[in-house]
């Protein structure tokens, strides 16, 4: 899994040390952009083939990033613990409902001088330990540097 796990490490570093729109960056990301309507995630298709979408979230107030959305192709999710391997601790927020994906938080992954990304991954079910449980979206959010 090293392979995504470095395309999402190269992803998170662009956005955290250039200052990009996000027409910008989602032309860095694909090879079409399609928007679907003023204030709405552009939609990419991704370069990266180990990717099966990509959406690029503006700011409202602005034009710059506010996230990125990777869903990862099946046969390229990492488990938990790789992302943990690449991206250190992270936390468990609560599920609003019982049915709700296992999100886990990597805040501030990756600091930069634009941004700081936290890393938000959904999980999978499984029935083993959450940790070997493989992730299908990563969400890099672009928080301001402090």
């Amino acid at each position: 899994m090293a392979g995504v796990i470095d395309a999402i490490e190269g992803i998170a570093a662009l956005l955290a040390g250039e200052s990009l729109t996000a027409r910008e960056a989602a032309y860095r990301l694909g090879s079409s952009v399609e928007t679907p309507g003023h204030g709405l995630p552009l939609r990419v298709t991704p370069k990266d083939e180990r990717f099966s979408a990509v959406q690029v979230a503006l700011q409202t107030e602005s034009d710059a990033v506010s996230h990125v959305e990777l869903e990862l192709r099946e046969a390229d999710r990492p488990a938990v613990a790789d992302l943990a391997a690449a991206f250190g601790q992270y936390m468990a927020p609560p599920r609003v409902h019982a049915d709700s994906p296992n999100r886990l938080v990597f805040r501030h992954a990756v600091k930069g001088t634009v941004s700081n990304i936290t890393l938000i991954a959904v999980v999978a079910p499984c029935p083993g330990d959450l940790v070997d449980c493989p992730v299908t979206t990563v969400t890099l959010r672009c928080d301001a540097v402090d």
